[in-house]
């Protein structure tokens, strides 16, 4: 018996796909390398798909119809330094484009920054919307916000325009501002308030919701509320992170009056 065991275990264990010859080692191209087709984003009307396309370092933004066809070339940048960070639907004609860049700010400090562009989907010149913004170096961290491309929401009865954190380099907390995405001509929605440095809108695209931290230690979260888009905005959740796990808030369900949260 131990002798029939002895031959049989090791051959039922080299029979099973566990103990099968290792799969060739995958390469550090395969893992880190550029995806050939990245990000796909469906139009609103469902009736087109646009793509980044990477071939070396080399970015560029695609679209073709979504039942299939050749794909279309809509647009690149032309600084190899300024990268594709995300693309997105501003409606059924037009795609907004973050384009990032490395921003050094000091000796051995290394950090982003991203501009917000927008360009015809079936191709043309890809516009900077921040141009008339503030200071006219797109690269500058001085004059501009260090971050352009913060849209928090596509408004859905305002397809020319969408909803942004604006952050002024000289202001401690950002505002919500409507930016036109053929022209980048900006409007306020919502001032700042202190210790709020995300805004959040409802489906309906009215900001009803901010938080942030209050204290000095960027220990206690705190969010505002409101129940409708008059009213005045009302403490909802506050705790000591280093103390509770939650809750956080996620967003508004398609009743605005209610919301989604989040605690681990």
């Amino acid at each position: 018996m131990w002798k029939l065991l002895a031959w049989l275990l090791p051959a039922a264990f080299a029979a099973t796909p566990g103990f099968a010859e290792p799969a060739p080692p995958i390469s550090v191209q395969a893992l880190f390398g550029n995806p050939a087709f990245s990000s796909p984003q469906l139009s609103p009307n469902g009736e087109q798909i646009a793509l980044i396309l990477s071939q070396g370092d080399k970015q560029a933004i695609v679209s073709r119809p979504l039942a299939g066809g050749a794909l279309t070339p809509v647009a690149s940048f032309g600084d190899p330094e300024v990268r594709i960070a995300w693309l997105a639907w501003a409606n059924d004609d037009r795609l907004l484009v973050s384009g990032e860049f490395r921003l050094q700010r000091s000796v051995g400090v290394r950090a982003r920054a991203t501009r917000l562009y927008s360009v015809p989907s079936t191709g043309g010149e890809i516009r900077w919307l921040g141009r008339r913004w503030m200071g006219s170096d797109k690269f500058s961290s001085k004059e501009r916000p260090q971050f352009e491309d913060r849209v928090i929401h596509s408004l859905p009865d305002d397809p020319l325009r969408v909803l942004i954190l604006f952050q002024d380099p000289q202001k401690p907390f950002p505002r919500v501002m409507t930016v036109n995405v053929e022209s980048g001509q900006l409007a306020l929605r919502k001032e700042a308030e202190r210790n709020i440095r995300v805004w959040a809108a409802d489906t309906g695209g009215d900001v009803r919701a901010g938080w942030g931290t209050i204290d000095a230690g960027k220990t206690l979260y705190r969010v505002l509320a409101r129940i409708d888009p008059t009213a005045a905005f009302e403490k909802v959740i506050e705790f000591d992170i280093d103390k509770q796990d939650g809750p956080w808030f996620v967003g508004f369900q398609r009743d605005a009056a209610k919301a989604y949260v989040s605690q681990s």
